[in-house]
């Protein structure tokens, strides 16, 4: 909805605004993952996610703390995790 825009950005961290508000907001993501099973009780998973959000200004900068951080529209994350089943 993009009337919603402004309002849920900056619910959540001023400082981060859509380029145009008048658009939605589009996320690409790939995931890239492997599970291992040791047991059946058992499982560890490792995943590798790569994202982009379209329509951020990037040229805005977030202040936490007393100190400045870019804004960014895209980012890298590796995720494991370790399951036990009882």
């Amino acid at each position: 909805d993009p009337a919603a825009v402004p309002g849920q950005l900056m619910s959540g961290i001023v400082g981060v605004v859509a380029q145009n508000t008048n658009s939605d907001f589009t996320a690409d993501a790939v995931v890239v993952g492997v599970n291992y099973f040791a047991t059946p009780a058992v499982r560890m998973s490792l995943n590798y996610v790569d994202y982009q959000v379209d329509n951020i200004n990037t040229n805005a900068s977030v202040v936490k703390s007393g100190k400045s951080y870019k804004v960014e529209d895209d980012g890298k994350a590796i995720v494991g995790r370790l399951q036990y089943v009882f």
